[in-house]
């Protein structure tokens, strides 16, 4: 009879201990790395639960999985892919719910979230105005949602006041790595990397679950702003031009097709009180916005009176 050694036997008992408990501890104990990454994928594969444990233990098994896999021989660059998508999509979904004050169940998260593409779920985060979890889900996806970010701005109701998601409009000649506080000029200039903190002291709007999420969420966005191409300048200027005719077509509002065009010449570094919109050499988009802007001011003036406050 084969007796196994003092180390396989408890390695058999932590992987027993796993497989009845859903202990991650017991998990991170088992030596054999291809095990780890096998048991982590199975939690989001199929819809019976092999081992019963909640999302935040999903997480933790995710976590431990993306250190083991680095020493995987086969398969290791398609299996990393796979769970770095699904552990930033937990994070995220962890997030929301946190901030919904609902407690974050896995069967609900492998049903409702982690089939849809993201970028379904930040359009409907857009078309119903959740301003709070569309900032979540582009600032956590980044990667994966720039390419679509002006066509997801684009489902934001025309009635939305442009302040409540200004931190989210796109920024010409700095790049996508950029996001503008409303502040004038360069000054309101920030990088990507620190909107999260820049939210929570503003607006107690939290984006990262820990120092440890920040970190990974940090490092996946600098490796892919490496390899970044810029969005084009041409396009940014369209869509701001595009969605200003549609707020004074569709609902005519003066108030939010002034300050929709005012976040927009601070966002296209062009001040539309300064310059001319008759300029022989203006660009004709910029001319166009600049000559919609002192129309939507002149007629502000008239209907708001004299006794309005009109920002700079």
């Amino acid at each position: 009879m084969n007796v196994p050694d003092s180390t396989e036997a408890i390695q058999f008992c932590h992987r027993k201990l796993w497989e009845r408990d859903g202990n991650v501890k017991h998990l991170s104990q088992v030596t054999d790395d291809d095990y780890v990454v096998n048991e982590t994928l199975a939690i989001f594969d199929g819809e019976e639960q092999k081992v019963c444990l909640d999302l935040a233990a999903a997480r933790a098994a995710c976590l431990l999985a993306l250190e083991r896999v680095t020493s995987l021989t086969e398969r290791k660059e398609e299996l990393m892919l796979r769970l770095e998508s699904i552990e930033a999509k937990v994070s995220t979904y962890i997030l929301l719910c946190m901030s919904n004050e609902t407690v974050p169940q896995l069967s609900r998260f492998k049903e409702k979230f982690l089939p849809v593409p993201l970028r379904h779920l930040a359009s409907a985060f857009a078309s119903n105005g959740e301003v709070f979890p569309l900032t979540a889900i582009l600032f956590r996806h980044r990667p994966e949602l720039l390419p679509f970010q002006l066509q997801i701005l684009d489902k934001l109701p025309l009635v939305a006041p442009p302040e409540s998601f200004a931190h989210l409009l796109p920024v010409s000649r700095t790049g996508p790595t950029c996001f503008h506080t409303g502040e004038h000029g360069v000054n309101g200039l920030r990088e990507w990397s620190v909107m999260a903190h820049y939210m929570e002291n503003m607006y107690e709007m939290r984006l990262v679950l820990d120092d440890r999420d920040e970190a990974v969420l940090l490092d996946r966005c600098r490796h892919f702003d490496n390899e970044l191409s810029t969005l084009e300048d041409k396009s940014i200027q369209e869509w701001y031009l595009t969605r200003a005719k549609r707020v004074h077509h569709e609902i005519g509002s003066l108030s939010v097709m002034r300050d929709f065009l005012q976040f927009a010449s601070q966002r296209l570094n062009c001040s539309f009180t300064s310059i001319s919109s008759f300029a022989d050499d203006m660009d004709p988009g910029l001319r166009e916005l600049c000559s919609m802007y002192n129309y939507a001011m002149q007629l502000y003036q008239i209907y708001a009176g004299p006794s309005s406050t009109l920002r700079s």
